[in-house]
């Protein structure tokens, strides 16, 4: 008698180290899944931003010194103290 209360609380024991275990597991994945939902929403804004044009040209000037044919580029440079 003794011997199946042992095998049916180690039993118990390993059914809540699972439980542990999975709710763990759960908890990452759910964190997993919002940080991919508010990557998902800054690329579909990002998306959204680049689709127009003049968007995109403005970021390609400040980023890469992108100017049109024809076009003259003047650099300042703020005086030093």
């Amino acid at each position: 008698m003794g011997g199946v209360i042992i095998a049916i609380g180690f039993q118990i024991f390993r059914l809540y180290k699972q439980h542990a275990e999975l709710r763990q597991s759960t908890d990452k994945l759910n964190q997993s899944i919002v940080e991919m939902t508010d990557e998902n929403k800054r690329l579909q804004a990002d998306l959204e931003y680049f689709s127009h044009p003049t968007n995109l040209e403005k970021e390609l000037r400040s980023q890469f010194n992108y100017k049109s044919p024809g076009e003259n580029m003047i650099i300042v440079i703020p005086p030093q103290n």
